[in-house]
């Protein structure tokens, strides 16, 4: 392989394919099987995606239920990463696959985020995230977590153990 046979592909998750994304991973493995890296993206509401909310608006709440039909498929690649997700959002083993990718402006911590255990690593929320779906779902994540670094501060977190 030289350095520019990189095979990425990127799923942007909204209303209309969250139910499916454990049958998209599935055809990803077996129809894609040498990709190096599979990147699913929270879809963020500008744009395009305003004009079309009603059809693509998408809470973490609703999402969250569905991803657990993910996790037993994300050791199968070579580098899965998630883009756009604060971490009160995803379950805990999820987070060494999250990565900080907002644009500085964009993101935003809640007063409540001060008391989150794990703020130092999170991206935060979306401005519009707040403005056209609001704050609700967001709560500090409260319990003590062993984290190992990542490598950057684009991925904070290499390891996460529940106390």
């Amino acid at each position: 392989k030289g350095p520019f046979n990189f095979i990425e592909i990127r799923v942007v998750i909204h209303k209309l394919n969250y139910r499916y994304l454990d049958k998209l991973i599935r055809f990803i493995k077996t129809e894609f099987s040498g990709v190096d890296r599979v990147v699913f993206v929270f879809a963020e509401i500008e744009g395009q995606a305003i004009n079309n909310l009603k059809q693509i608006k998408l809470t973490y709440s609703l999402l969250r239920m569905h991803l657990s039909k993910l996790y037993v498929f994300l050791k199968e690649f070579k580098e899965v990463r998630f883009y756009h997700f604060p971490l009160c959002t995803l379950p805990s083993r999820f987070y060494p696959y999250v990565w900080r990718t907002l644009p500085a402006g964009e993101e935003f911590f809640l007063k409540s985020c001060s008391k989150c255990k794990v703020k130092e690593f999170c991206l935060g929320v979306h401005k519009n995230y707040l403005k056209y779906i609001g704050s609700n779902e967001f709560c500090p994540i409260k319990n003590n977590l062993d984290i190992i670094k990542g490598a950057s501060w684009h991925q904070p977190i290499k390891e996460v153990h529940d106390f």
